[in-house]
């Protein structure tokens, strides 16, 4: 009896034992995919701040606005030259400000609402489908614009989110 004891004893302290362990294993994954699961956003975020500035030639002060952000709900209602629509490694459709004079670069042609106005043509010969309108190029136009999250996507093929600057609407002045 005395060895039954010792013996059902000895089984349940290796039980719990075994269980606690168990236990400890189970938090060690979570915590070990949680941060894994930081590092990758970490890394996405890193990855966003330095392709910022790499996307285009100019500077990331002038490309699209970009010179006061300080919120990303942010908007902004320009008064614009349409300057001409351009197809390189994305789409770009170029204005200058008329009051400060500098030129804007608004890439991301899907984010950009141009409903208000037919600034662009489809064109079947063209590498993303459109050319500029010429019954609009030169014109000024009022364009309303916004900061906003939009997914991008490098020479590669891969892609990432950013905070660019979008028209949300445009019509002629």
């Amino acid at each position: 009896m005395k060895n039954l004891k010792t013996i059902l004893g000895v089984t349940i302290i290796a039980s719990l034992v075994i269980i606690g362990c168990g236990e400890n294993s189970n938090n060690t994954k979570e915590l070990e995919q949680q941060n894994g699961e930081l590092t990758k956003e970490k890394s996405l975020q890193e990855k966003d701040t330095n392709n910022l500035g790499a996307i285009s030639n100019e500077s990331p002060e002038k490309e699209a606005g970009q010179e006061n952000i300080k919120s990303p709900s942010e908007t902004k209602t320009l008064t614009m030259i349409f300057e001409d629509y351009s197809e390189g490694d994305f789409p770009h459709l170029l204005f200058k400000d008329i009051s400060s004079n500098e030129e804007y670069d608004f890439r991301f042609l899907s984010d950009n609402n141009l409903t208000g106005l037919p600034i662009l043509l489809k064109d079947n010969d063209a590498a993303f489908g459109f050319k500029a309108n010429p019954k609009y190029l030169n014109k000024t136009c009022i364009v309303e614009t916004k900061k906003k999250s939009v997914l991008d996507s490098e020479l590669d093929g891969e892609t990432f989110k950013s905070m660019e600057w979008v028209i949300t609407s445009i019509k002629l002045k």
